[in-house]
């Protein structure tokens, strides 16, 4: 795989190429939209792999799933910063850079999106024990996430 930038590197190229910008307002209808199409997701996949006699999706179906889901709940928890960015290195960059006490791993955010890219660009496959080594990862992100987002949002009514 890529070798990956220092968080430092990365969060000062996306400032230096313009790609961080902030909105003007909070978008409350937009974090709760993203809020709720994630857990709606969330609820489908956990269905979908656990259907009794069903064949299971592929991993790869999964990992990009469980990526989408952790990326709309990361845009939704920024959208408090008023972030306004659509780059998933910058988007995971300024998360880290700014947000530490939430403790995601830099590396680990972007070990995911480099393995997304594969998946969605090159058409790659994952195993078993691929899936298993981010799933874990996968699930203690969104479930704190979702327990933030919906805090911050009961917060701000």
């Amino acid at each position: 795989m890529k070798e990956i930038k220092k968080l430092e590197k990365a969060y000062a190229d996306c400032q230096a190429q313009g790609l961080i910008q902030f909105r003007k307002d909070v978008d409350k209808y937009l974090i709760e939209s993203l809020l709720t199409s994630s857990i709606e997701s969330l609820e489908y996949l956990e269905e979908l792999e656990n259907i009794p006699g069903q064949k299971k999706p592929g991993y790869f179906l999964l990992f990009t799933n469980q990526y989408d889901i952790l990326r709309k709940l990361i845009q939704a928890f920024l959208l408090f910063d008023r972030l306004k960015c659509s780059n998933h290195q910058c988007v995971n960059a300024y998360l880290c850079t700014n947000h530490p006490k939430l403790k995601f791993k830099w590396e680990t955010l972007e070990e995911m999106r480099m393995l997304r890219n594969k998946i969605c660009y090159e058409g790659r496959q994952i195993s078993l024990k691929t899936w298993n080594l981010y799933k874990l990862k996968f699930e203690i992100y969104i479930k704190s996430l979702i327990r933030i987002v919906k805090e911050k949002l009961s917060e701000t009514k």
